[in-house]
């Protein structure tokens, strides 16, 4: 995903996504701290894709002399969390996660963290290799070779979303083949598949949590099945639909899909009171 991408998702609405992903990114991080303490004596955080700061923030507040690289490849983030002045230990970096050698040189990180990225980064199995490689790195230099470091990721678990707008799309006539994925086709949204990804880098004794964000029913969720959420991934799934039809006439289809549980092409195979927001929380370490 390009910079230029990312700085048009605006904050306002990041911050309505990240109500619905901040329990599942604790989450995350309860587990990366039982298999090493984030609070340990030589523990330090790389975080990639730190958005508007809501991760970084719980991370500074619950270990407060732990060191936090935050990094994004968004500018326009960058300069809201800096904003923010969390904590003295925690340092801003213009990073794209593919490529994490100018990080490298800032500390020997022993964990990095992510929650709601990898999944719209251009490519999401490099960010889990050069995150193993960095992390192999930062363990060749400690003096303790039993210590765990660790890779923590929140991700999608895409098959709701992709079922709702498969049948939004078949609403408009629009052909299977320009229907696009949620999410990065190399990314794939499920337990078996993501930790494949993880053990194929090299990471070990991974474990994977299976969280619902939501029930269905809140406004947070109720907006982003009527197309009213603007991220990376919903952009990328609408545009075909908007350029050939219009925001109108997509918005319309998708509250008729919605409001009748319609089988279109693809189908529902539920009702749209059981549409569920999910996400993956995996952990390994090296």
């Amino acid at each position: 995903m390009s910079s230029n991408a990312e700085d048009s998702w605006g904050s306002h609405d990041y911050d309505r996504t990240e109500q619905l992903t901040k329990p599942p990114a604790i989450s995350m991080v309860e587990l990366a701290h039982q298999l090493s303490p984030l609070d340990g004596n030589s523990a330090s955080v790389l975080e990639l894709g730190c958005g508007t700061g809501f991760l970084t923030m719980e991370l500074a507040h619950r270990f407060p002399d732990t060191p936090i690289l935050a990094t994004d490849i968004s500018e326009g983030m960058l300069e809201k969390v800096k904003r923010l002045k969390i904590s003295p230990q925690v340092n801003l970096m213009q990073l794209d996660a593919v490529n994490l050698k100018p990080a490298e040189g800032k500390a020997h990180f022993t964990h990095i963290l992510s929650t709601a990225t990898i999944q719209f980064c251009s490519d999401p199995l490099k960010v889990v290799q050069e995150a193993y490689r960095v992390l192999a790195t930062s363990k060749a230099h400690c003096s303790d070779q039993s210590q765990e470091f660790v890779l923590g990721i929140g991700s999608w678990n895409n098959a709701d979303v992709e079922r709702f707008y498969h049948a939004v799309y078949g609403e408009l006539g629009i052909p299977e083949k320009f229907t696009p994925p949620f999410s990065s086709s190399a990314w794939p949204g499920d337990e078996t598949g993501v930790r494949q990804v993880f053990e194929n880098a090299g990471f070990r004794h991974v474990k994977i949590e299976q969280l619902v964000l939501d029930d269905g029913r809140s406004e947070q969720e109720s907006e982003f099945w009527h197309w009213e959420f603007d991220n990376p991934g919903l952009v990328s799934m609408r545009q075909a639909a908007v350029e050939q039809f219009g925001i109108d006439r997509c918005k319309a289809a998708a509250a008729k899909v919605y409001a009748s549980g319609r089988e279109g092409r693809g189908g529902l195979r539920k009702r749209p009171e059981d549409l569920s927001l999910g996400q993956l929380q995996i952990v390994g370490c090296i």
